[in-house]
C-alpha cells in the first residue's frame, strides 16, 4: 500500500513539475488529435489537474468515453470528453458548487443538454468531479469506475482499467525521458 501511495504522489509531482504538456503528450501517444481538439484538450487539461486525485485515470475514462474527442453519444444524451449526463452534472453542479466557483467555474445555470455542450471545460470538470465523488464514496477503483458509467459493466470497468494501466505506462516514460533531459 504505502508503494502504491509513493507512485500516485510521484505522479502528483510530476505533473505539477511538467504540467499539462506531459498528459496532452500522453494523449497523442495514444491517438492523433486535429488542432481544434488539441486546443481544446489543453484549457481542459489545466483544470482536470487542479480538480482530479487520479489525472491519468481522468485520461483513461476520457480515452474509453470519446478517443479524446468533443462529442454528443448515447442519442445526443451523453455530452464531451467524458460523455456526462444533463442530470448527472446538475447534481454535481449542486453538490460541488462552492469549490466550482473557488476554481473559476462560475456560471452553474445547466437546464439543457445544449448548456453542456457550450461549455466544455465547465462539462468536463463537472465529469471530473462526477468521477472523484464515485471513487470517493464507493472507495473502491472497480466499483467507482462502473458507478461513473451508471451501469453495472464488468467489461467497461476492464476497457478503462486497461486504458489506464497503459497510460500509466506511458507517462513513466515520458516522466523517465523529461528526467534525462534535465540531467543533460
Amino acid at each position: 500500500m504505502k508503494r502504491i501511495t509513493l507512485f500516485f504522489l510521484a505522479i502528483i509531482f510530476a505533473i505539477t513539475i511538467l504540467g499539462d504538456n506531459i498528459l496532452l503528450s500522453v494523449i497523442k501517444n495514444r491517438v492523433t488529435l486535429d488542432v481544434n481538439q488539441e486546443k481544446l484538450l489543453i484549457k481542459v487539461l489545466s483544470y482536470i489537474e487542479k480538480v482530479s486525485s487520479e489525472p491519468l485515470l481522468v485520461l483513461a475514462v476520457m480515452e474509453q468515453e470519446s478517443t479524446y474527442r468533443w462529442t454528443h453519444g448515447d442519442s445526443g444524451k451523453a455530452i464531451g470528453f467524458m460523455q456526462i449526463h444533463l442530470a448527472t452534472a446538475q447534481f454535481i453542479a449542486k453538490k460541488y458548487k462552492n469549490y466550482l466557483y473557488s476554481i473559476g467555474i462560475k456560471n452553474l445555470d445547466i437546464k439543457t443538454e445544449h448548456d453542456l455542450i457550450i461549455t466544455p471545460i465547465r462539462t468536463t470538470i463537472l465529469a471530473v468531479l462526477w468521477l472523484e465523488y464515485n471513487l470517493k464514496n464507493t472507495d473502491n477503483l472497480f466499483i467507482g469506475i462502473s458507478r461513473y458509467n451508471g451501469i453495472n459493466n464488468d467489461k467497461y470497468v476492464y476497457s478503462v482499467l486497461n486504458r489506464y494501466y497503459n497510460i500509466i505506462q506511458i507517462y513513466e516514460r515520458l516522466v523517465e525521458q523529461e528526467h534525462l533531459k534535465l540531467r543533460r
